[in-house]
């Protein structure tokens, strides 16, 4: 198997003086995958309860999250774990319908959703541990989407901005980070593009319309976002002292065929712009990418007339909001894909075909960008790839805030084969020492070091979460892959166990400085490397 680099084969040798003292260390999980008790004390439904057990041939176990790794029940358990691994931070998501089973105030509020979240973040203070919490995390009250089509509708931003206002003055006491949204273009592409996730809109042979509801919902979901975000400005800052956020995710990309293709480059910012600056630009500028604004708009299959009236331009009051709406930036990332030009003849086909790339994990040479996590898997360890992301983060949006990762990890994958291609479940003892988890996490850890001393007068990065604290239910694989840094025992009483990848967190967590406990000597846990 042929790699673009094997610069990956030594040790990084990683320390934790190597950070800021006030560099968030953690781990991170979503109210979906871990937390089952779907009907449990009064939780309405969600738009994934629904879409797994509708659609079961569109993942890939054909599993749902009903059970999921049952956090909701061994909560306290599991905080010991996440003590036991000296982490400072945790990243958890609210299920949204578990506070408002029916997406609205005005439906009620469940107490006992409330006080469930009330004791987690309780038992994770109580050991030292702060929770840094995301507002949603894609699964959206089923009610809303039953109502006006969720995200589909305008209305959704007075909903959103209501469940808000209602985490904050819960939680808020205790909460000082926050994010808004995670993953929009996710949430967008694959609910609304191809239909892969919930509500599993688009594609083929299935309800939507992909070439114009993923540029709706994206209008949509920003609006809500800083809807949200000025609330927690006008009326909790000042009391709080609290920062809010969201959260982008893309791949980095690199040309297919080599910086002497033109084509190919061009590809490349189409793919960052189509992924990324769709969400990003709008929060710099108050306006779409130009390449979305040019494409986006063309004549399609069904809108033979054009798409203007699609794609949504941000008022004035909107650009206001929208403009500098989070405290930090969020960057989920993973991977890097090559990008190639893609032209299509006729009518376009919707946002597929408007972005005018295709991501390939391999170059015409057919060289892998990166070490694949296993055969097949869309994770390659492309951590030099993160260094080029942030600089041009930093370079193309004139960025002057924080960025946190808020998610970066490796998957397994849960089955080996046997002679006559028989799936069989790896055992604890064969996935434990996870040496790709281990080299991914080592290797963009020193991502992060490079990157930051690029800018030693006020550090880019300052904060990092891997995905995930423990092997949970991965939307469309289901339970066929293993993210996590605690082995969970799917056949016995789902029993958690640590992993190798584990030490390495405790590592480099285990001089970390709580945001607002007493300051240290600056110098006392961080040294740049000249």
């Amino acid at each position: 198997m042929a790699f673009e680099s094997d610069q990956y084969s030594s040790d990084p040798n990683i320390k934790r003086h190597d950070f800021p003292p006030e560099i968030m260390f953690g781990v991170g999980t979503s109210a979906y995958q871990v937390e089952g008790a779907w009907n449990l004390d009064t939780k309405g439904m969600n738009i994934w309860d629904v879409f797994a057990k509708r659609y079961p041939e569109k993942i890939l176990d054909s599993s749902d999250a009903c059970v999921a790794v049952d956090f909701y029940n061994k909560m306290k358990d599991d905080v010991q774990l996440l003590k036991k691994m000296g982490v400072k931070y945790f990243r958890l998501s609210l299920s949204w319908s578990r506070i408002l089973p029916g997406g609205k105030v005005c439906l009620g509020k469940s107490s006992e959703g409330i006080n469930f979240y009330n004791n987690l973040i309780d038992e994770l203070q109580a050991n030292g541990i702060e929770p840094f919490i995301t507002l949603f995390h894609w699964d959206l009250p089923n009610a809303l989407e039953e109502e006006y089509m969720g995200f589909l509708s305008s209305k959704i931003v007075d909903d959103f901005v209501t469940y808000a206002e209602v985490c904050f003055w819960e939680f808020g006491d205790r909460v000082k980070h926050w994010v808004t949204i995670n993953e929009p273009y996710h949430y967008a592409y694959s609910g609304y593009a191809v239909g892969t996730f919930a509500p599993g809109r688009g594609g083929e042979h299935q309800d939507g319309d992909p070439e114009t509801e993923p540029y709706i919902v994206a209008y949509n979901l920003l609006n809500a976002h800083a809807a949200a975000y000025r609330k927690y400005q006008e009326d909790f800052k000042d009391i709080q002292k609290g920062q809010v956020g969201i959260t982008l995710d893309t791949n980095y990309y690199k040309p297919y065929g080599g910086y002497d293709n033109e084509n190919d480059v061009k590809a490349v910012g189409y793919a960052l712009d189509f992924t990324f600056g769709w969400f990003m630009e709008p929060l710099r500028s108050g306006n779409w990418p130009k390449s979305i604004q040019e494409f986006a708009v063309t004549p399609s299959k069904h809108h033979p007339e054009g798409r203007e009236k699609y794609l949504l331009e941000f008022t004035d009051e909107q650009k206001k909001k929208l403009i500098n709406s989070y405290d930090f930036l969020g960057l989920n990332y993973y991977t890097s894909n090559y990008a190639q030009y893609v032209e299509y003849s006729g009518p376009s086909t919707g946002y597929v075909a408007d972005s005018h790339y295709a991501g390939s994990g391999r170059n015409y040479q057919g060289k892998y960008i990166g070490e694949p996590a296993f055969p097949d898997s869309w994770v390659y360890l492309c951590a030099n790839e993160l260094v080029d992301l942030l600089v041009y983060i930093k370079k193309t949006y004139k960025l002057e805030k924080s960025i946190i990762i808020t998610e970066n990890g490796a998957p397994q994958n849960r089955f080996k084969e046997d002679d006559k291609k028989n799936k069989i479940e790896k055992k604890y003892v064969e996935i434990r020492d996870d040496p790709f988890q281990l080299k991914y996490i080592q290797w963009h850890l020193d991502a992060i070091r490079r990157a930051n001393n690029l800018y030693p007068s006020k550090p880019l990065v300052m904060g990092y979460f891997a995905w995930s604290f423990m092997d949970s239910y991965e939307w469309r694989s289901g339970y066929t892959i293993r993210f996590g840094l605690n082995y969970v025992d799917y056949r016995n009483r789902l029993e958690r166990y640590p992993k190798k990848s584990s030490n390495l967190v405790q590592k480099v967590s285990s001089c970390a400085k709580v945001m607002g406990a007493p300051q240290k000597k600056p110098n006392s846990c961080y040294r740049r490397r000249r």
